[in-house]
């Protein structure tokens, strides 16, 4: 009888430690998920930041050397570009 018991409380405690492995890899999983998820919303937001820093000085360069009709059928031919440049 306390044989039998004893291997009980060693299965259940092996059942244990496999339940928290399993556990702990679930949850690392879910922070790697998320760290990869704030990389890339990171990564989106520079992009984003740097075609607003890029379109903004073409600007201002294109509009103090080029006539006015010039620079602005140019930005226009650049902003319609981005989206090939960007990819």
């Amino acid at each position: 009888m306390l044989a039998h018991a004893r291997e009980e409380a060693e299965t259940l405690k092996k059942e244990a430690a496999a339940n928290l492995e399993a556990m702990l890899k679930r949850r690392e999983r879910m922070a790697l998920d998320k760290i990869a998820q704030a990389e890339a919303k990171a990564l989106a937001e520079v992009r984003a930041e740097a075609v607003d820093v890029a379109v903004a000085a073409a600007t201002r360069i294109l509009t103090r050397h080029l006539a006015q009709e010039r620079a602005g059928a140019l930005i226009d031919q650049a902003i319609g570009e981005l989206d090939k440049k960007l990819h």
